[in-house]
């Protein structure tokens, strides 16, 4: 059986894509979100992670609750076991840090 460890930061990318050196705070999270930013990081997981589909009864997958990777292995099918929940909706580089620390 194969193990993975899977951590998605859902806002990962949105203020690179607006000219903001990130998207550090809820201020600039907001200002990239008025600026027309998108959160692409599910997006671009999914990509990646269906290459797995065709293994994936040889895997599981060890992630985050949430956006952080439990619902996209829902998604696709994926076997996974959810090993840290996020305290709020809007999660932040503590919860990577603490998924991070749970893997």
């Amino acid at each position: 059986m194969l193990k993975i460890g899977l951590i998605i930061n859902p806002i990962a990318g949105m203020g690179g894509r607006v000219a903001l050196k990130g998207t550090d705070g809820p201020e600039t999270l907001a200002r990239a979100r008025q600026l027309g930013a998108k959160a692409l990081a599910e997006e671009k997981a999914e990509k990646a992670l269906r290459m797995l589909l065709p293994h994936k009864e040889r895997l599981r997958l060890y992630t985050a609750a949430g956006a952080m990777g439990a619902d996209l292995c829902e998604k696709l099918g994926l076997p996974y076991e959810s090993v840290y929940t996020p305290g709020q909706a809007e999660t932040g580089p503590a919860d990577t840090r603490e998924a991070a620390l749970a893997l």
